[in-house]
């Protein structure tokens, strides 16, 4: 990046939860692309792609996490 004819180094962007989760939801949306949603935030599509499968691998995670009711394993019965 030049401003005045002096180099200065790029910074990495932070960005929120609440942000990624904002454009994730963006893109979950019916007949919207990937590439559109990324330009409109003036994201790269490749990083929001990331975010996305970060997003549902926690997904899962959380899923399989999640303890199912528990049903005893031997349920006594009478004779």
């Amino acid at each position: 990046m030049m401003e005045d004819g002096i180099d200065t180094p790029r910074r990495r962007r932070r960005h929120s939860a609440e942000f990624k989760a904002q454009v994730i939801q963006a893109c979950k949306q019916p007949g919207v692309s990937i590439a559109a949603t990324a330009l409109r935030y003036q994201l790269n599509a490749n990083q929001v792609r990331i975010w996305i499968r970060a997003h549902e691998q926690l997904t899962i995670q959380s899923a399989q996490a999640t303890p199912v009711t528990s049903v005893p394993e031997f349920i006594p019965i009478p004779l």
